[in-house]
């Protein structure tokens, strides 16, 4: 058992209470600056994730040009086969 004399004592000092503040705050905190190029970054993204594929097939269907043929090549994927053929072959990754 502890006795009250091994205990450690702590003082606690109460001091006259501060005055509030008469600062107003006005408005909100400026908010930081926004990255430009990052933005841009993210407005050519969200271009190709909703619509250039299409933009660019039918830039194609107008006329043949290397670079639109290059980029639609580009932007088309090999059908899914899903797992039918590795699973039929004994190879279970997919």
């Amino acid at each position: 058992m502890m006795n009250d004399a091994s205990l450690p004592v702590v003082e606690t000092r109460v001091g006259p209470a501060e005055e509030p503040s008469t600062k107003e705050v006005r408005g909100r905190a400026p908010e930081p600056e926004r990255l430009a190029s990052l933005d841009a970054f993210r407005g050519f993204i969200m271009f190709w994730i909703i619509g250039g594929e299409e933009l660019m097939a039918g830039l194609q269907a107008l006329g043949h040009n290397r670079v639109i043929d290059a980029i639609v090549y580009e932007l088309n994927h090999t059908p899914w086969q899903g797992c039918a053929s590795t699973i039929a072959s004994g190879r279970a990754s997919c």
